[in-house]
């Protein structure tokens, strides 16, 4: 129990230079994935119900690896596709395209390592329109991305991909709706391929 203490400790108080010490390979990494699979929106008060999707994300990420630990900023690029029928939700259709950016640490050991990110950032624009004809945006995104992967060559990974983001607030024309206290909630969960720079 003590040893375990100490290591906690030397952990949190001396941070990646700790790391640094008991390895090589330090430096810039960088890779570029794309993710495919699962997904599902849902808000608070269930106005929204929760509708099935699929889902395609282009993964960016880049950080400064101190031997076991790496600061990591990445952005994101996805699509969601609905399955649910949206005859059977109330006409709903929660189809679309957004971004997220956000920042975190990747832990590295040998052929593995793991990534939780934050997003900080994003938005999500609907590919159907209002009944008004205008444009839908949910934007002021938090969430994360936590995402597993293998280095199955010197250059390739494959990965386990998780995020769940909240929206809180909607566009719609010249419309702004907070939504604070009843966010719409997108969740996704896929495999992927990363190239490793």
């Amino acid at each position: 129990m003590r040893l375990l203490s100490s290591i906690l400790l030397s952990v949190f108080f001396c941070g990646p230079a700790a790391f640094a010490a008991a390895g090589s390979n330090v430096g810039f990494i960088s890779s570029l994935g794309l993710s495919a699979g699962a997904a599902s929106t849902v808000n608070k008060d269930k106005s929204i119900p929760k509708i099935d999707l699929l889902y395609t994300e282009v993964l960016g990420d880049m950080g400064y690896n101190f031997s076991y630990v790496a600061p990591t900023l990445q952005a994101a690029y996805r699509y969601l596709g609905q399955r649910t029928d949206p005859d059977t939700v109330n006409s709903i259709n929660v189809s679309g395209m957004g971004y997220l950016v956000g920042g975190g640490l990747t832990f590295v050991y040998m052929r593995y390592n793991l990534s939780a990110i934050y997003d900080f950032m994003g938005s999500f624009d609907l590919a159907k329109k209002s009944g008004g004809g205008d444009k839908v945006t949910y934007s002021d995104a938090s969430g994360f991305h936590v995402t597993a992967r293998y280095r199955w060559s010197p250059h390739m990974d494959i990965s386990l991909n998780f995020s769940m983001v909240d929206y809180k607030k909607k566009t719609s024309g010249a419309t702004v709706t907070e939504l604070d206290d009843n966010p719409v909630s997108q969740t996704t969960y896929g495999l992927g391929l990363a190239y490793r720079f």
